[in-house]
């Protein structure tokens, strides 16, 4: 079902606005490149695609240095606080219904993006 949503949204165009507007927050609250909004959008759709593309990214902007730690903490910390991807979400429609579920949804998200950012900062206090 993931990769049929993932489809039907890059056709419609879909993914690439929900790219656009998560950007700023990615790069500037998170400190992350901004290729990295992908990976956050796949692993909602499909979970097992999300650290890997994340990974990748931070791997190929390191190039030939080795990946900062603080960047890979911050996405994983997001990652793992995700709701854990588009099939966990239609159980949570089935056993509390389409309104809690998307009210779990809706703080989820914002949740996890908060604690990734005060995070973020946190590290760049205590590294300096």
């Amino acid at each position: 079902m993931g990769t049929f949503i993932l489809f039907v949204f890059t056709k419609l165009g879909i993914l690439t606005y929900i790219e656009n507007a998560a950007k700023p927050v990615v790069k500037h609250f998170l400190g992350l490149p901004v290729e990295t909004t992908k990976g956050f959008i796949l692993g909602f759709l499909r979970r097992d695609y999300a650290v890997v593309s994340i990974f990748k990214t931070l791997e190929e902007k390191a190039g030939n240095l080795t990946i900062d730690p603080n960047q890979l903490i911050v996405a994983l910390v997001v990652i793992t606080l995700f709701v854990p991807c588009l099939a966990n979400f239609f159980v949570m429609i089935k056993e509390r219904g389409a309104k809690t579920a998307f009210l779990m949804l809706s703080f989820i998200l914002p949740f996890s993006f908060l604690v990734g950012g005060v995070l973020r900062y946190i590290l760049q206090l205590v590294s300096i």
